[in-house]
């Protein structure tokens, strides 16, 4: 079959499965209070931010528990939606973006360094404009954390390093002295 065979026919699975488990999905928090869905969500995302693969090698980073936070957010939002399609959409979704895109900038950053920071500025600059309509404020506030984290935090971070104070103590490792 080879490998894109492969891929369309795990696409395929997985979209007939969702597809499949929608009305399920739909009637699934029923009895939780919206308040308390918002809050799930709210830590699962926050979840997926702890534990993501920003490729830094850190201890803490597993992709199946970003991952299985991320759709678990994205099936309790989905769980208040009026219908089954609506449900499928989001879910699928969310494995778009959750599952599926982060593969796809892993291997735009190993075709070309310049492709992978060219598409974070357009993801910034359309995320921007399309929030524009919705709020201009929150559209503001965007702009604002995007030049903050971008050039005004490493800035200031450089220009902090020069109060850096060291402190040796027995903490340290031992140093070998030739005297």
């Amino acid at each position: 079959i080879g490998k894109k065979g492969i891929g369309v026919s795990s696409c395929f699975i997985v979209s007939s499965f969702v597809f499949a488990i929608s009305p399920i999905l739909k009637t699934l928090t029923k009895s939780i209070s919206t308040d308390t869905i918002y809050a799930m969500t709210t830590c699962m995302l926050l979840a997926n931010m702890l534990f993501q693969d920003y490729g830094a090698g850190a201890a803490i980073v597993s992709k199946v528990i970003s991952l299985n936070t991320s759709i678990f957010a994205a099936v309790c939002l989905g769980s208040r939606l009026s219908s089954s399609l609506q449900v499928y959409a989001f879910v699928m979704l969310a494995v778009e973006i959750f599952a599926l895109f982060p593969e796809l900038r892993k291997d735009i950053k190993c075709w070309c360094r310049g492709a992978d920071i060219f598409l974070t500025e357009t993801m910034a600059i359309f995320t921007t404009l399309l929030l524009a309509p919705v709020s201009r404020i929150a559209a503001c506030g965007l702009v604002l954390a995007h030049f903050m984290i971008t050039f005004f935090f490493p800035i200031w971070m450089y220009r902090l390093q020069r109060y850096k104070n060291n402190i040796h103590g027995p903490w340290d490792e031992a140093r070998i002295s030739n005297g």
